[in-house]
């Protein structure tokens, strides 16, 4: 009896050490997040995706140029927002915000609220539109924000109450409700991978989230936080491999996809957060892995600018995480258009802004309406920006 009870301990815990060891090796075979139904996994290897042109992807290009006057002329873009069916915010690198409407006339800009006086701001780190208030907030150093109508009357100032390891100034602000707003750290703070609720209303923070899916320095300038098609999307203006949605009710974010490199990963116990910037910026390149610059992405799409440090060159990478098909626009090809900077995803709609003289650089003719081709026929090279409109297939 001893030795069949024996027997039968024996046989237990062997088939209990195959379940666990089936488990493991099951646990080990899938991606970062392979273990969570929920996150969409992208198999990425640069050598094997199809390289396409602009018509393969792309089933029109819809123009809308900003009107061209004194008061209006842009020299450089630093952040874009579409307002749906409403207007464009622009923040130039002369820390001025312009308005245009939906159909790029002028509306108003910022040069009359700059300044050190009551209601004036004299440096803008970010420029956000809170859809709650209908107002512009614009973020300035020592965590104050302004907000302004689309014309520019001053309403009203706060400021986010919160002093973090480093004592820093947050340089990215979302509005999730009328008083709650997300803040972002630049990557200069230990806390640059860090996500923040904080309640104006309240005067205090009320959740942060740490994320270790991040790395340092290679930054974009498009806001880190999109809301489209009735979801809250974050991916961080940082080198990473996840792209998240936000729960703004439960104050959550959580992995939606992930960019599985492979074996071409940045190795992550190689880079310290610790590192100054420019150490890190240097193990990025060094490394000679693809880095993910910039991401966007919905329900149905991600689209991705890829660096390649061997070639110091930029792939987009397009995705239609539906039928999980896969695409490559090159950059510095002589017989393809480039991809511009995207900074909007909306349904199937890509936001970018060019100047006149880098239309024959990003602007496929064959793609036009006629009466865009008309338009490109007379614009001058001194016009103000055009506010370009890539439609998916």
């Amino acid at each position: 009896m001893y030795i069949i009870s024996k027997i039968f301990y024996m046989k237990k815990n062997f088939l209990i050490i195959s379940l666990l060891l089936l488990i493991w090796s099951c646990n080990n075979s899938k991606s970062k997040y392979g273990n969570d139904l929920h996150i969409t996994n992208i198999p990425v290897d640069v050598s094997a995706i199809p390289c396409v042109r602009l018509a393969d992807i792309f089933k029109k290009i819809d123009l809308i140029p900003l009107e061209t006057k004194k008061e209006s002329l842009l020299g450089h873009i630093d952040q874009l927002i579409y307002v749906k069916d409403n207007c464009y915010i622009i923040r130039d690198g002369d820390r001025n915000v312009l308005t245009f409407d939906k159909d790029g006339k002028f509306i108003a800009n910022s040069v009359g609220v700059r300044g050190n006086g009551p209601g004036e701001y004299a440096i803008v780190l970010s420029a956000i539109y809170n859809p709650f208030t209908k107002m512009i907030d614009i973020l300035q150093p020592l965590n104050k924000v302004s907000s302004y109508t689309v014309s520019f009357h001053f309403m009203n100032e706060k400021k986010i109450n919160y002093h973090g390891k480093n004592y820093g100034f947050f340089h990215d602000i979302f509005p999730v409700s009328e008083s709650e707003y997300i803040c972002l750290y630049p990557t200069i703070y230990d806390e640059f991978n860090t996500i923040f609720f904080y309640d104006f209303e309240d005067e205090k923070m009320v959740e942060k989230i740490v994320f270790d899916d991040i790395y340092g320095y290679l930054t974009q300038t498009v806001n880190p936080v999109k809301y489209t098609d009735s979801y809250y999307y974050f991916t961080p203006a940082l080198t990473t491999y996840t792209g998240y949605s936000i729960d703004i009710e439960k104050r959550t974010v959580d992995p939606e996809v992930y960019l599985d490199f492979g074996k071409q990963k940045i190795s992550q116990r190689k880079i310290k957060k610790n590192d100054a910037n420019e150490k890190i910026q240097n193990q990025l390149l060094q490394s000679r892995s693809p880095i993910p610059v910039a991401n966007l992405f919905n329900k149905n799409y991600l689209i991705c600018r890829i660096f390649m440090p061997e070639k110091v060159e930029i792939h987009t990478l397009f995705c239609n995480l539906i039928t999980k098909q896969k695409y490559l626009i090159r950059e510095k090809t002589e017989d393809n258009y480039q991809i511009p900077l995207f900074y909007l995803l909306e349904d199937t709609e890509l936001y970018s802004a060019i100047f006149p003289y880098q239309i024959p650089e990003y602007i496929d003719p064959n793609l036009l309406s006629d009466e865009a081709k008309n338009y490109i026929s007379k614009i001058k090279d001194d016009d103000n920006p055009i506010i370009v409109k890539y439609s998916l297939k």
